[in-house]
């Protein structure tokens, strides 16, 4: 039995060893390959934008579903007509596209100026506030079910068996991933405000 409990804290030890070290190698790789990608990010989103104003200027009605799928392998998210032409004769628009993807549950192209501006639902500061405070309560709460979770773990360290250990680990880490997912979105509503302030210069007609 002693020599059960041994090879399982011996076996715990060396998994605490090999992830830290996996962490630390780990790191510089990952700053690196961050680097590099938003490097090629930048080439291929020029890429990108040429050929989706080839498209449009050569028939946006005929390459319209073509552009759609384009679009949504970029943005995640499907635009309507007048949007996606926005932001493509818009001089300046398209290098905000994501931005105004990630956050287009609040935000709306105006389509008289070359402005971004605030969905009549979420113009007043109330709605914002609602939207910030709720997924700011849902990430209070997971970020507390993760560290209740830890930290039962950490306390029963010496009763768990492996599995049941590395389970509780697994939902301690969901529940940290969906907090963070919830912090995220919580921020959405600050992106928005702050995309509405940009100005862009003069556009050409979209008509």
């Amino acid at each position: 039995m002693l020599e059960s409990f041994d090879f399982i804290a011996n076996f715990k030890f060396i998994s605490i060893l090999v992830t830290l070290l996996i962490f630390f190698v780990g790191l510089p790789l990952l700053v690196s390959r961050l680097r590099v990608t938003t490097l090629k990010h930048q080439v291929l989103s020029l890429d990108f934008y040429m050929k989706l104003k080839t498209l449009i200027e050569d028939d946006f009605e005929k390459n319209y579903s073509t552009i759609l799928v384009a679009l949504y392998g970029y943005t995640k998210c499907e635009l309507n007509q007048y949007e996606i032409l926005w932001f493509i004769r818009t001089p300046g628009a398209f290098k905000l596209l994501r931005q105004y993807t990630s956050c287009r549950k609040y935000l709306m192209v105006c389509e008289k100026s070359k402005v971004i501006k605030l969905k009549a639902t979420y113009q007043k500061k109330k709605p914002r506030l609602v939207e910030r405070l709720k997924y700011f309560g849902l990430y209070l709460l997971f970020s507390l079910l993760a560290l209740i979770v830890s930290i039962s773990s950490l306390y029963f360290y010496s009763t768990l068996i492996v599995p049941f250990l590395f389970f509780a680990l697994v939902i301690a880490v969901f529940f940290l991933v969906t907090a963070f997912y919830c912090l995220n979105k919580s921020t959405k509503v600050d992106s928005a405000e702050k995309l509405v302030k940009v100005t862009l210069p003069d556009r050409v007609s979209i008509i």
